[in-house]
């Protein structure tokens, strides 16, 4: 498989992620808004204070875990070490896509130089 269609697979992913994200996060914000606008004056509600907390870090999980997942598939088709490249990929986000295609390329590289 080419680098091209290995790229125009992850952008597959990517964008949609992207978008998913955004959403989520200018809904959460309006939901938020709208449960600490409604609040007595003892406090924020329980649930305010679980959307404040958790929502903002699942929002922020979904790119790293869908690059992660991504990073997986394709080190296991290509006979890499799937589980590195996953923890790399959750840890370095589009850093570690980036060095995905680095070692592709360099390793079609010196297959293409040793067939000549």
């Amino acid at each position: 498989m080419n680098l091209r269609h290995e790229a125009e697979q992850l952008a597959k992913i990517y964008i949609p992620v992207l978008i998913i994200k955004f959403l989520l996060a200018s809904a959460s914000a309006r939901s938020l808004a709208a449960i600490v606008g409604g609040v007595n004056g003892s406090g924020m509600s329980e649930w305010a204070v679980l959307a404040s907390n958790w929502i903002p870090l699942i929002i922020g999980a979904l790119e790293p875990i869908a690059i992660g997942v991504w990073l997986y598939f394709r080190a296991r088709s290509n006979d890499y070490n799937a589980y590195l490249w996953l923890f790399f990929g959750l840890a370095g986000n589009v850093f570690a896509a980036s060095i995905y295609f680095f070692v592709r390329a360099f390793e079609e590289h010196q297959f293409n130089k040793a067939l000549k």
